[in-house]
């Protein structure tokens, strides 16, 4: 009996850790069907099981900020990132997962101090750098985020879309002329860099980038009420990058414009288009209906 003990203690050592991984393994399962039947509420409480088994897995903590999230809990959210980062606070993969998660609930200052402590951490990358700089845009630091970006072009001078965003600055700081011109000028070159471009990936991410600068322009032009160039670039711009998210982007110009045959074709256009059933289409769809049944035309 004195020597069973001591192997019965050990069995019961190694097939605790197994039989609680077993246990997370089907909490998990079950967020997961809660999630894709967005059943939040019930995604988030067997995901707090498998915290109360596995209290030291920074990851669960993520998962479980990430259904927050969905359900517009703030405070959760963040409780549940600020957990995850004292887990493993010199991980760059949970902080920047976390200061992102953070940034997309709309809490932009504690967001910031996660980023910062990212950075601090050594050679962050490009994405991270990306990071602070929006967020710094969003708490509406333009300055700020214009050096920054200005450093980041500097670290990586291929990133195309790295000028656009500081044309972009540019504008919000109130330069709509040399906004235009650099837009403008990245239009140029990107055209003529796809004019010779023959890798396909390669292709289909300068037509985006062309779709994006079209809109940034075709915005400033509707600013300056140069209205027939804003209609332009607009073409352009869907054109280049013909998907359902910039038909609706399109139409949302066409709408303040007051264009709303224009709108609704597009508005038709994405709906046809989309996969995912977006409910907002069709409630942009209804608001056009709705005015142009109540407005008399011209």
């Amino acid at each position: 009996m004195k020597r069973i003990l001591p192997v019965l203690l050990a069995f019961l050592v190694f097939s605790l850790p197994a039989f609680g991984q077993t246990e997370v393994e089907s909490y998990l399962e079950k967020a997961n069907q809660y999630d894709r039947e967005r059943k939040f509420g019930e995604a988030i409480t067997e995901l707090s099981k498998a915290i109360a088994v596995q209290p030291t897995d920074a990851n669960l903590y993520l998962r479980r900020a990430n259904l927050h999230l969905l359900t517009q809990n703030k405070q959760e959210l963040l409780a549940d990132v600020q957990k995850a980062v004292a887990i493993n606070p010199t991980d760059k993969k949970i902080l920047f997962y976390g200061a992102s998660t953070v940034f997309r609930s709309g809490q932009y200052q504690q967001s910031l101090l996660m980023v910062n402590s990212l950075i601090a951490l050594g050679e962050p990358d490009l994405q991270t750098l990306e990071l602070r700089i929006s967020i710094k845009t969003h708490l509406e630091d333009f300055a700020g985020a214009y050096e920054e970006l200005t450093k980041t072009i500097e670290l990586f001078p291929n990133e195309d879309h790295l000028k656009h965003n500081q044309a972009n600055l540019i504008r919000l700081m109130g330069d709509s002329d040399t906004a235009l011109e650099k837009f403008s000028a990245q239009i140029v070159s990107l055209e003529k860099k796809l004019s010779k471009i023959e890798n396909k990936e390669a292709a289909t991410r300068l037509r985006w980038d062309l779709s994006a600068l079209f809109f940034s322009r075709a915005y400033i032009y509707r600013n300056k009420l140069e209205i027939e160039k804003m209609k332009a670039d607009l073409i352009k711009a869907v054109e280049f990058h013909p998907i359902a998210v910039k038909y609706e982007r399109r139409a949302a110009f066409y709408t303040r414009q007051k264009m709303y045959d224009e709108a609704l074709a597009d508005l038709n256009k994405a709906i046809e288009m989309d996969t995912d059933s977006n409910a907002g289409l069709y409630m942009s769809r209804g608001e056009v209906f709705f005015i142009c049944k109540n407005t008399p035309r011209q």
